[in-house]
């Protein structure tokens, strides 16, 4: 299959997520871009603060209040995720998002603390 044909099973484009904050508005996530073919998988890994889990929430549409996505795009096999409704109906099958926080496990460092955001295609 050519580029011109690939068709990813599921893409992510976040455009920029951003916070509004007491003193302005501030970029969480920029310009980040990935697909993924059938079957395949994805890890996220990184530190404390490097936005795994905004980036999660934000594939999940369950972004805080105070939290904007502008400009991305989430499609499963071709199709846009938006809306509450549509995303609702894939939670638990074809979206999984398993939070993990360094608090919740003693003896682990802040470090090793993971977000896991599975997506079946």
């Amino acid at each position: 299959m050519s580029d011109a044909e690939y068709r990813p099973a599921f893409s992510y484009e976040s455009g920029v997520v951003s916070a509004r904050l007491a003193h302005g508005e501030r970029a969480l996530l920029r310009d980040i871009r990935f697909s993924l073919p059938a079957g395949a998988q994805m890890a996220l890994i990184g530190e404390t603060g490097s936005g795994k889990t905004m980036l999660a929430l934000s594939i999940f549409g369950l972004l805080p209040e105070n939290v904007r996505m502008q400009g991305g795009s989430v499609r499963l096999d071709g199709q846009a995720l938006c809306g509450a409704k549509a995303l609702a109906r894939l939670r638990g099958t074809k979206l999984v998002y398993i939070p993990q926080s360094g608090s919740t496990r003693p003896g682990r460092s802040a470090v090793s603390s993971t977000t896991v955001c599975a997506v079946s295609v």
